[in-house]
């Protein structure tokens, strides 16, 4: 039984991963999603942090995007929860793509917060599965993986990859499975999914094997196709064998070309490219047999899956596939293309081999749950201690952002509130929203901002608007949510409700109605409003560094 332990870890949790893009909206999305949601269940969540430089490609769950815990990622918000106790930063997709290029936020990076991260499998170092161009980024995070406190894996193989591969000590990586969601299930009285099926894979007849795969090499699905043709020919009079996942274009033609070549007959081989989970539930709820032929997986969550919804499941014997049912009749080896039409075919005649699959993957349900695995993060977790590297606070770090015209107000207002910072031991950068370019004071582009320069590594951007405020500035405070400060009265800038509803907080001159500048902010909430005047400069950065920390 796992001991939970006696004061629940506050773990901040990177969840970039569901804003989607790069491992598209199965797998390490999923998963990701899924884990925090059982840990804000068990709660042990401080904040949920999403990518300020990258775009919602996928919908965000109301459960996690309108969650207390969910904020943008920043200096700031990492700065306030390590103030208030961090057990861990846990990074949910580490080998996640975005810009700029580090992986960690800054902060993070330079603090002493434990970093904890979940390592789904190491497969481009076994099969090649990335192109060249993108193994040099690959390399670097394996490389930053090895220097991180502790490793979260999926299944023992992958813990044993990350100790013989990765050179990790045994105590740093912990296995702490997976599960499934609630929604796959078997159908619930007056659900017709072999209805709803017709309607939407129209090409499926008959009854059929079903496999969830993939286009990479190491998914196997030629392997399978190869082993179907294989099978005696009254069961494949009797059957179809659909495959679903998300291709490349004229990927399943090449598949639908090479059942062609084996003899297949017209819809003998359904291939259905990407599918709602609905359909894929269905699909699951509906297939007399799920086959997984891989030659590599992390877990192997669709063995999982098939095995909740109350389908019989076989899978190969390799990597971390037998770990989900953990019963060997259950599987075969997914070289041998013999022995693997063999499991077919007992797996769709024989009966009482039917019924222990079905025993083995009930029992796996019960085993598997996300519930158990987020007990397992708790407890690898709780006890770690600060690192030994790194800076309890971080330097703190601000961005002044505004249209710099010689002699402008802003340009007077800017050179009071840089000067009074750095005295305080703040790191000051000025970017330049107008096309000229100031003399005497370094001063950047804004174009280098989420390039170049990292948006994370600031504790605040502050925005100085007026009259005279390009469009380009309004572009960059809607991607990077953070102070606005009205240097003239919202009523004359143009954009100004734009502008508050892009704030994290608003400041405004005196004699300002509140109301002008008003608007909800990012993840749906009211955004303080502070008034504040620009005549006196030490008052207003007084008032500046005030509402910063009221921010925290």
């Amino acid at each position: 039984m796992i001991s939970k332990p006696e004061i629940d870890p506050r773990l901040v949790v990177d969840l970039q991963t569901a804003q989607g893009g790069f491992f598209g909206d199965r797998g390490v999305r999923r998963y990701a999603m899924a884990l925090t949601l059982a840990l804000l269940r068990r709660d042990a969540v401080a904040a949920v942090l999403f990518n300020p430089n990258r775009p919602n490609v996928e919908p965000i769950p109301p459960e996690l995007g309108d969650a207390v815990e969910a904020e943008w990622t920043s200096s700031l918000t990492l700065r306030s929860l390590d103030a208030e106790g961090i057990t861990a930063y846990l990074m949910t997709s580490p080998f996640e793509r975005a810009r700029p290029v580090p992986a960690l936020p800054r902060y993070v990076a330079k603090s002493s917060v434990p970093i904890v991260t979940v390592l789904y499998d190491l497969i481009p170092e076994i099969i090649e599965v990335h192109p060249p161009e993108l193994m040099k980024a690959y390399r670097s995070r394996r490389e930053l993986i090895k220097q991180l406190d502790l490793i979260l894996t999926l299944s023992e193989h992958t813990k044993r990859d990350a100790i013989e591969r990765l050179g990790m000590p045994p105590e740093s990586v912990v296995t702490i499975g997976a599960g499934a969601s609630d929604f796959f299930r078997a159908p619930l009285p007056g659900e017709q999914p072999r209805a709803q099926l017709a309607t939407q894979v129209p090409a499926i007849t008959k009854p059929f094997v079903f496999c969830v795969s993939g286009w990479l090499v190491h998914k196997n699905t030629e392997g399978l196709i190869d082993a179907w043709a294989r099978l005696p020919r009254r069961i494949r009079d009797a059957h179809q064998l659909v495959v679903t996942c998300r291709l490349p274009p004229q990927a399943g033609n090449a598949w639908l070309e090479r059942a062609r070549e084996l003899g297949f007959r017209e819809n003998e081989l359904v291939v259905t490219d990407y599918v709602d989970d609905d359909v894929l539930r269905a699909l699951y709820q509906q297939a007399r047999l799920f086959v997984l032929p891989s030659f590599y997986e992390g877990f192997g969550l669709p063995v999982l899956e098939s095995a909740r919804c109350g389908c019989p499941a076989i899978s190969s014997n390799a990597s971390a596939a037998p770990e989900v049912l953990q019963w060997p009749p259950a599987t075969f080896s997914p070289g041998d293309i013999d022995e693997m039409a063999s499991a077919i075919e007992r797996g769709l005649c024989d009966e009482q081999y039917r019924s222990e699959l079905l025993e083995v993957g009930e029992a796996a349900a019960r085993r598997h749950t996300w519930e158990r695995v987020a007990d397992r993060v708790t407890s690898a977790c709780a006890a770690l201690p600060r690192r030994t590297t790194g800076h309890r606070f971080p330097r703190s770090r601000v961005a002044l952002i505004g249209s710099f015209v010689p002699g402008g107000r802003i340009v007077v207002l800017s050179d009071h509130l840089a000067d009074a910072l750095r005295r305080h031991d703040v790191h000051v950068d000025l970017f330049d929203a107008s096309p000229s370019k100031r003399d005497g004071m370094h001063c950047r582009s804004l174009t280098v901002l989420g390039r170049s320069v990292d948006a994370w590594s600031y504790d605040a951007i502050v925005y100085l608007v007026d009259e005279a405020s390009p469009a380009r500035l309004l572009d960059v405070a809607r991607r990077y949510s953070g102070i606005v400060w009205f240097v003239a009265p919202p009523a004359a800038c143009a954009d100004a409700h734009e502008f508050a509803s892009a704030a994290r907080g608003r400041l405004i001159p005196p004699g300002t109605d509140p109301k002008s500048a008003a608007g909800l902010g990012p993840f749906a909430r009211s955004t303080p409003t502070r008034v504040v005047g620009t005549d006196d400069p030490d008052s207003a950065i007084a008032s500046l560094c005030d509402f910063l920390e009221a921010l925290r």
